[in-house]
Formats: C-alpha cells, structure tokens, sequence
C-alpha cells in the first residue's frame, strides 16, 4: 500500500538530494531508519560497557548541570 505524506518544497528538494539517483523514497526512508537504529543500538552497547564508570557518571552529572544552567531564563536571576 503507497500513503502520500505532504511536504513542502524545500523539504522535497533537499530529500531528492540526499538520496541515491537510482534509490526509491521509500529503500531512503528504509535506509535513514536503519542508519538510525544502528546509532541507537550502538549507544545502548557503549552505555552497557560504561555503565560502572565513574568518570562517565561525572560527565552526565556535568551535562544535566550544563543543561539545567541553559535552561533557565536569563531574565530569572
């Protein structure tokens, strides 16, 4: 079964770019969602190997603080 998803014309342009000349829409989506879900999958193992890490444990504490700091508005001080 074939769906039609709307997109605006710049979005058109910019996938016909990006993939192959001889690639359909959907073998692009296809090969987009995999490249995803193998980053995805390759995230999940290194957190597995890192997991007793106490120097990881110190970036994460530091990147929720960095995130919590950038996160506030500046006219809260």
């Amino acid at each position: 079964m074939a769906v039609k998803i709307p997109v605006d014309d710049d979005v058109y342009d910019k996938l016909v770019a990006l993939k192959g000349k001889n690639e359909s829409f959907s073998d692009f989506f296809l090969r987009l969602l995999a490249r995803r879900k193998t980053q995805v999958e390759s995230l999940l193992e290194l957190a597995g190997i890192a997991k007793d890490s106490p120097e990881l444990d110190e970036i994460f504490k530091n990147i929720r603080k960095r995130k919590s700091d950038t996160s506030r508005s500046p006219l809260t001080k």
